[in-house]
């Protein structure tokens, strides 16, 4: 089972728990789905294609399996706008307009009081996603970035013009000294302050990334910072960082390309040295007992690149790293609302208080 993921093991088993009722993080929830199919953030065709496939993977069954009400809302509209290029950045007004959609529908999920769940697409798609939560918050949102990149150069830092490597940029309040808005992004209002952000899994920053990210006091844990205090603690201290109080609304944008390069290769910028599927799937699980995630986004699957096994494999571990978010646990699930006299009356037993296993 982890030849496939890695040299260190991956799944852990726990040998007892408690049968009881289910609350909190492992709850049932609503949740809405959001496909977002843009590929003009970067310029490796296929990654539009990756909605798609992770339904085609499973993942909508898996949250359903897990007892949540999912409604699928559909793939927003990429828009088919003429690109108007100022400076070095590329398709600003396809990405702008397409984000806004996003920042719509996410905005309607998360209104009407449900989980979101964003399925990418390149990462410039965050634009819109973060956007849209705290619209629909009327507050800043706690933003935790599961990222190989920063993403957060400007119009004028970027060396490759791709928007896929901008979101932040335009998110971030304290970075609107260094940043200008192109065509397409006008309508974009900064709706994350600094002290509510932090990065985890980061091995691949440009140097004026590493600049802004230092001069501003950002929150960044590193793929050394996850080798030096492991990674429980590192998702532990940047919870506290963004939500000390835990009344925040937290959104978490999820690249595939956390994930190291010899388990995630279906993905545009892999970068080895990364997460294992374990550390992954701990980053999963430690925020969904928070019970504070609001939206979460997992992009960068791109289906056409790798072979058919690589692809299955980067798919797999998506769907996977998903569920933990929305409540799965590598020691086993109880059935959803599941108590005691459910037990006694489906099992026969006179009197469950426990079950042991193994």
């Amino acid at each position: 089972m982890s030849s496939h993921f890695g040299c260190r093991a991956i799944w852990v088993s726990v040998r007892c728990f408690h049968v009881g009722k289910v609350h909190g993080a492992h709850a049932r929830k609503h949740i809405g789905v959001v496909g977002m199919p843009l590929a003009h953030g970067q310029r490796k065709a296929g990654v539009e294609e990756g909605p798609q496939f992770l339904r085609n993977a499973g993942v909508l069954d898996r949250l359903r399996a897990l007892g949540h009400d999912v409604q699928d809302t559909g793939d927003i509209a990429v828009q088919g706008l003429p690109n108007v290029r100022e400076g070095k950045v590329l398709e600003n007004s396809l990405v702008g307009a397409t984000a806004r959609n996003v920042c719509k529908a996410v905005e309607n999920v998360v209104s009407e009081g449900k989980m979101c769940l964003t399925l990418g697409g390149d990462h410039s798609c965050a634009i819109g996603t973060i956007c849209g939560h705290a619209a629909a918050t009327h507050s800043d949102v706690a933003v935790i970035w599961v990222d190989a990149h920063a993403d957060i150069n400007t119009t004028k830092s970027t060396s490759s013009g791709n928007m896929h490597g901008m979101p932040v940029s335009f998110l971030v309040h304290e970075m609107e000294p260094y940043t200008t808005r192109p065509s397409g992004l006008d309508w974009v209002q900064p709706c994350v302050h600094k002290e509510s952000l932090a990065y985890i899994a980061l091995r691949d920053v440009d140097s004026y990334e590493r600049y802004f990210i230092d001069h501003l006091g950002i929150t960044c844990y590193s793929m050394d910072d996850i080798d030096r205090y492991g990674i429980r603690e590192v998702v532990q201290r940047a919870l506290k960082k963004v939500n000390p109080t835990g009344s925040k609304s937290l959104h978490v944008s999820f690249d595939i390309d956390a994930v190291d390069e010899q388990i995630v290769r279906s993905t545009g910028t892999p970068v080895a040295g990364g997460l294992t599927v374990r550390e992954a799937l701990v980053i999963a699980e430690e925020i969904s007992r928070t019970d504070s995630l609001r939206v979460l986004d997992m992009v960068e699957v791109n289906p056409r690149l790798g072979t058919s096994e690589e692809r299955d494999r980067t798919l797999r571990c998506a769907v996977e790293i998903i569920a933990s978010f929305f409540g799965s646990q590598r020691r086993g699930n109880l059935p959803c609302n599941l108590d005691d006299a459910v037990v006694e009356q489906e099992l026969g037993h006179t009197k469950v208080t426990s079950a042991k296993l193994g």
